[in-house]
C-alpha cells in the first residue's frame, strides 16, 4: 500500500452536522428497506383491491347469499360503499386501514 493511498479520516466535530450519505450504513439500509417494504404494501393493496374489482359480483352477493332481495342487496351496497366509484371505495379503505378502522366483521359484527 502506498503512502498516498491511505487516508485518515478525522472525525467530526461534536454539534457538526452530518448529511444522510455520511450516516451509519446500517441506519441507512433500515431507512432503505422500510421504505421498500411501505411502498410493497401499498403496490400489493392496490393490486389486491384490483383484483376484487374485477370479479364477478360484489361484497352484499357474498354476504347476502343467493336469497337476498334487491333492498338488502341495496342497503348493503350502501353500508360498504360499494355504490361508490372504485378510487373512492379505495380511499375510503386505505384511510380506515391508516387510522386504525379497517371496518367490522359481518360474521360477529365486531370491530376488524
Amino acid at each position: 500500500m502506498l503512502v498516498e493511498d491511505a487516508v485518515e479520516v478525522a472525525p467530526a466535530a461534536p454539534g457538526a452536522s452530518v448529511s444522510w450519505g455520511e450516516r451509519h450504513p446500517i441506519w441507512v439500509l433500515f431507512l432503505r428497506r422500510g421504505g421498500i417494504g411501505v411502498v410493497t404494501l401499498f403496490v400489493v393493496s392496490l393490486v389486491v383491491f384490483l383484483a376484487t374489482e374485477v370479479l364477478p359480483g360484489n361484497a352484499a352477493y357474498a354476504v347476502l347469499g343467493h336469497s337476498a332481495t334487491p333492498a338488502r342487496i341495496k342497503a348493503i351496497e350502501d353500508q360498504l360503499h360499494l355504490n361508490q366509484g372504485i378510487l373512492d371505495q379505495y380511499w375510503h379503505w386505505i384511510s380506515g386501514v391508516l387510522s386504525g378502522n379497517p371496518g367490522h366483521s359481518f360474521a360477529n359484527g365486531q370491530g376488524v
